[in-house]
């Protein structure tokens, strides 16, 4: 079987054609929470040590 890479362009080196992006740092994934009762609270906690910004959010009233 043909590489096809090298089929149409056999002048070239086959991984000339294969560029890897250049990306930017992933950001942290926020997770948002409504309420401060006892779900609220646990959930916060049980997320604390995980990879992602928590975010509590209180009723104004």
């Amino acid at each position: 079987m043909t590489d096809v890479r090298t089929a149409t362009r056999p002048e070239t080196d086959p991984r000339e054609d294969v560029r890897v992006a250049a990306r930017a740092p992933a950001a942290r994934p926020k997770v948002v929470i409504v309420g401060a009762g006892f779900g609220g609270l646990r959930a916060a906690r049980a997320l604390r040590k995980a990879p992602v910004d928590v975010v509590l959010v209180l009723p104004s009233g």
